[in-house]
């Protein structure tokens, strides 16, 4: 277990899935919680349930598509908490499998735009912000096992999370010196409303990627959050630059 009391996380695309659990992990642990998501009511239902916890929490909402909405959720946290130690960039999107011969453009343009822009901006502004604070404080990205190897008919997500992989590589070299420490964690299959709209759009989809995981199961969020804590956590302060699996092993494609 990790004590986080007094410690200030922002974390992004909070509204469910990882990102929700990260922020309630990171609430049982005493940290104060500012998260964002573009969805509103369920915003505010996972506040509710932080504060329950006898935590405390701003819902922002925001797209990180927009910088003036990445802008404000950080500015809104810094004023409410008066910094921010932790940051984890969650927010993301899928791609149903097409061939890429059948893909679209428009397709390709709306995943980087969440999945590399917004996180590039989200990153700035956390960067900028915890340049001033000069103490210790850590990033943790939220890429894929897609983005170690290549899965056929996933073109641009896969793409994607081979560019939060590179940020998270240069930006931890780039900002070591500074007391910052960045990481990302790459979940493989884990049980959410992402995993379960990718897996219900081909019939059979879920066990033929089962097959693929060693551990013949679909993992699920608390397993990713146990080590997004800790590399928050002052348990990691020699680990930077670094892309964690959490996979079940499953073997590469």
């Amino acid at each position: 277990m990790q004590d986080f009391t007094g410690k200030v996380v922002f974390i992004t695309g909070a509204t469910s899935g990882i990102g929700e659990d990260v922020a309630l992990q990171f609430a049982k642990q005493g940290a104060k919680v500012a998260f964002t998501g573009r969805r509103a009511e369920q915003g505010e239902a996972v506040a509710a349930k932080i504060k329950a916890l006898g935590a405390d929490a701003i819902f922002i909402r925001s797209d990180v598509k927009e910088s003036a909405d990445i802008e404000k959720a950080i500015k809104l946290t810094v004023e409410k908490f008066g910094r921010i130690d932790i940051a984890v960039n969650n927010a993301g999107v899928e791609e149903p499998m097409v061939p890429f011969l059948e893909q679209k453009v428009e397709k390709f343009d709306e995943i980087f735009d969440i999945n590399v822009r917004g996180m590039w901006l989200c990153l700035q502004g956390e960067i900028r912000q915890m340049v001033k604070q000069d103490s210790e404080c850590s990033i943790i990205n939220i890429s894929s096992i897609a983005g170690q190897s290549g899965f056929p008919q996933t073109s641009s997500y896969t793409a994607s999370k081979h560019a939060v992989n590179g940020l998270t590589r240069v930006l931890a070299s780039e900002f070591a010196s500074k007391k910052i420490r960045i990481n990302a964690v790459a979940p493989g299959p884990i049980r959410t409303e992402m995993w379960d709209r990718f897996a219900n759009s081909t019939p059979g989809m879920e066990q033929m990627m089962l097959q693929m995981v060693p551990m013949g199961r679909v993992g699920n969020t608390a397993e990713v959050s146990s080590c997004v804590l800790w590399l928050a956590s002052g348990t990691s302060t020699y680990v930077t630059g670094q892309i964690i699996v959490v996979d079940g092993g499953t073997i590469n494609v």
